[in-house]
C-alpha cells in the first residue's frame, strides 16, 4: 500500500472513514483478510468488500503480501461525489 494514500471524510456527513475488519480466515502459512471502507458517523459504505492475503515461506518465515487490495478501496472511497458541496 502507498504510504501517502489518504482516506478522505465522508461525502455524505463529513465523518471519519475507517478501514472495517469483515472477516479473517487462516492456515499456518495464509491469512486472508475481507475489509470494507465505512464511515464511523453515518454508517454508510463502498459497496465491494475487498481483500488482503499474507503468506509465509516456510522456510525462512518470511511474511508476504500475495494480494493487497487497500489502494483499490481507497481509491473507491475517494472518487465518490462530495453531496455536500453545491452543483
Amino acid at each position: 500500500m502507498s504510504d501517502n494514500k489518504k482516506l478522505l471524510p465522508c461525502p455524505f456527513c463529513s465523518g471519519e472513514a475507517k478501514f472495517r475488519i469483515l472477516g479473517i480466515n487462516s492456515t499456518s502459512t495464509c491469512a486472508i483478510y475481507d475489509f470494507g471502507i465505512q464511515c464511523a458517523h453515518c454508517g454508510v459504505r463502498i459497496p465491494e468488500d475487498h481483500r488482503i492475503i499474507f503468506t509465509m515461506d516456510s522456510n525462512t518465515g518470511k511474511i508476504y503480501a500475495v494480494t493487497d487490495e487497500r489502494d483499490e478501496a481507497i481509491r473507491e472511497w475517494n472518487r465518490r461525489i462530495n453531496c455536500n458541496e453545491s452543483l
